[in-house]
């Protein structure tokens, strides 16, 4: 408990040591884990975090939210068949996921399958239409696929809903 407190008021240091410990007597701790992956992905310690991620999995199939950071963290670590297989995962249990959906996207689009990628940004987009990174990935599949025009409504769209990253595909590529 020690540990989650910590980690709460941004002790972070202090709150991994707390929960190194612990889980080093009991490895049956799904929320221990859980809080140990986002100390190392915080970190930039990707494999770390998948690690942790996949001993809550261990534990508990059905942790909240566990298929989509585990599917994250393979997505980092540059294994996006594995990816997709926990947002397929995350999307059978919860279909309306457009974050799932987004992600999914990412990890196709890394394969190079637009077609797919595509569809999966259009459902994200159809569950939740203010969703800036949905729109500015699908402007990155619109533009790896030759549309240039489609890609800067996206980008724009991505862009007024917050997102300061797309200005700059905007200002790159639009006129």
């Amino acid at each position: 408990i020690r540990g989650v407190c910590r980690f709460e008021t941004g002790d972070y240091k202090n709150a991994k040591a707390d929960l190194d410990l612990y889980v080093d007597q009991d490895r049956t701790n799904a929320i221990a884990f859980n809080y140990l992956a986002a100390i190392a992905f915080m970190n930039q310690d990707f494999k770390g975090a998948l690690e942790n991620y996949n001993e809550v999995y261990r534990i508990d199939t059905t942790y909240a939210d566990i298929h989509t950071n585990r599917g994250m963290m393979r997505h980092y670590n540059q294994d996006f068949k594995g990816a997709i297989q926990d947002y397929n995962a995350e999307l059978a249990v919860r279909p309306e996921n457009a974050a799932a959906y987004n992600n999914r996207a990412a990890a196709r689009i890394m394969l190079k399958d637009l077609t797919s990628a595509m569809a999966d940004l259009d459902r994200a987009l159809e569950i939740d239409p203010g969703y800036a990174d949905a729109y500015d990935n699908r402007a990155r599949v619109r533009q790896q696929q030759g549309d240039t025009e489609g890609a800067c409504a996206d980008w724009q769209k991505a862009y007024s809903f917050g997102l300061e990253a797309s200005r700059e595909m905007i200002m790159k590529y639009c006129r």
